[in-house]
Formats: structure tokens, C-alpha cells, sequence
């Protein structure tokens, strides 16, 4: 999981399956890309099996105001 700042100020966050050798399982899933900022460098993700929940504070509805969102991830 990594906050990709491309669209700076909307910082959105994007996951990629990795296998245990190392090499990348298909393309970067999007998880998050709704407008504001998202993640703050603060991605947090548990796995079990094939499915990933995924948590981030979230500044979409104004900077002032950060929530926290999580979405599970069935991959």
C-alpha cells in the first residue's frame, strides 16, 4: 500500500499484490481516489488470506476536518 501524490493536493492510495518471490501480481489496485487528501503517509493494512482491510486518515471533506476510512480488499 503507498499514498501516490501524483495529483498533489489529491493524494489518492493505491495497493499492488506482491508475490513471495517478489515480483508483481497483476497492476496497481486503486483504493482510494476521492478528492482531497488521503493517507498522509499513514496506510495501515492487515491481511488474512486473499483478503486485505485497508485503513487511512482522509481529508475529502476539508483539511480541518480528517476522518478515518478503511475498505476491504478481496483480491
Amino acid at each position: 500500500m503507498w499514498e501516490d501524490d501524483d495529483t498533489w493536493p489529491d493524494n489518492d492510495v493505491y495497493g499492488q499484490i506482491v508475490s513471495t518471490a517478489g515480483t508483481r501480481v497483476g497492476g496497481s489496485i486503486p483504493i482510494c481516489t476521492a478528492s482531497g487528501l488521503q493517507g498522509e503517509r499513514k496506510v495501515r493494512v492487515a491481511c488474512g488470506g486473499s483478503r486485505y482491510f485497508v485503513v487511512w486518515p482522509d481529508a475529502r471533506n476539508g483539511e480541518e476536518n480528517w476522518d478515518i476510512y478503511a475498505r476491504l480488499v478481496n483480491v
